[in-house]
């Protein structure tokens, strides 16, 4: 985008270019330092996909249930 854009090139002609939004590359020029990903929103889980692995191969070596795995841990949702 910033060699379009030292080339004179107008946004809209180098959002069409590139297939992306104007807003995009209008964006980018103004501060192309940014990091452009989002971070995640909202509550985050009480068990990392790690920890669930652990807990289903704990659950398959000793014949246990998940229900009981939940009312012995306290956890009610993952």
């Amino acid at each position: 985008m910033v060699a379009y854009k030292n080339e004179s090139k107008v946004v809209r002609e180098i959002a069409r270019q590139l297939r992306i939004s104007s807003n995009t590359v209008s964006n980018f020029i103004r501060n192309p330092e940014s990091d452009r990903r989002k971070k995640k929103t909202g509550r985050p889980k009480k068990l990392t996909q790690l920890d669930q692995r652990k807990i289903i191969r704990e659950l398959k070596k000793t014949g246990g249930s998940v229900g009981k795995a939940q009312s012995q841990s306290g956890i009610t949702h993952v």
